[in-house]
């Protein structure tokens, strides 16, 4: 649809894909970090089923929008079940629904020009296999969010145009997410805290985690230029990964470009 400066154009797509396993140990075993993992050559080919619709808008001279709903299933997720201390076997784990929102812009105002998106993420056990659903102590329960993924997830860049070169700004924002608390588990595993009940036990729920970024490049002369990056700008150490990680704090690189 156009109308005047702006073209609104309409989206929507359906279908199914098909993965097999990405790591030969599922189908053939092998050894892992302290775990042996049983070969499984009944294991099946993992499937995403599902939607998404959305529109692009574009204004001329200012810049566009896009909008994203998704409605996704993952059917017969594959992952690794522990059958007995230091001994797995890769299954196939079951449905997992992936829902949400999905927003992305973008604007110029002169030498100001303005990127960002904004991704709502609802990432849900809908079925688990038999086994897990009889485990003594299972890691996932239906219902239950899927670990170390985010509630959202968002970022905007604003870069100016100055001299010839740019200088730009990088915000980044991890949701909240729930993850397995693998620094305490570690001081159970020695003696060094009460070892909890269940594994279930060890969930910590983690707060938005959010990253500052800054760069810069200017030429000098037709076949040099100059450049320079400051990554984790506020040196905020908390891992992205895992609770037994931490992050680089902050990161300064300085260079030069140059062609001939």
């Amino acid at each position: 649809f156009d109308e005047g400066p702006a073209t609104l154009k309409l989206r929507g797509q359906w279908g199914e894909s098909v993965r097999p396993p990405i790591d030969e140990r599922a189908i053939n075993g092998g050894y892992g970090f302290n775990v042996y993992y049983l070969p499984n050559p009944d294991v099946g080919p993992e499937r995403k089923v599902g939607w998404d619709a959305g529109f692009d808008l574009t204004w001329a001279g200012i810049g566009t929008l896009s909008a994203t709903r998704f409605d996704e299933e993952g059917r017969d997720l594959i992952m690794p079940v522990d059958l007995r201390p230091r001994v797995a076997q890769y299954q196939n784990f079951g449905v997992v629904t992936n829902k949400g929102w999905e927003f992305e812009g973008n604007a110029s105002f002169g030498p100001l020009s303005l990127r960002g998106n904004l991704t709502f993420i609802d990432n849900r056990i809908k079925e688990l296999s038999n086994f897990y659903q009889d485990e003594e102590d299972p890691l996932y329960q239906e219902g239950d969010r899927r670990l170390s993924v985010p509630k959202f997830i968002a970022g905007v860049t604003a870069t100016v145009s100055v001299l010839g070169g740019s200088v730009s700004a990088n915000a980044f924002w991890l949701g909240p997410r729930r993850q397995l608390d693998g620094a305490a588990r570690t001081r159970a595993q020695y003696g060094l805290e009460p070892d909890r009940p269940t594994t279930r036990d060890y969930y910590v729920d983690v707060p938005t985690l959010w990253r500052l970024n800054l760069r810069g490049e200017m030429p000098v002369n037709d076949w040099l230029s100059v450049f320079g990056q400051v990554d984790n700008v506020l040196k905020d150490q908390d891992s992205d990964r895992s609770t037994t990680t931490i992050a680089p704090g902050r990161v300064v690189l300085i260079g030069a470009r140059t062609s001939f």
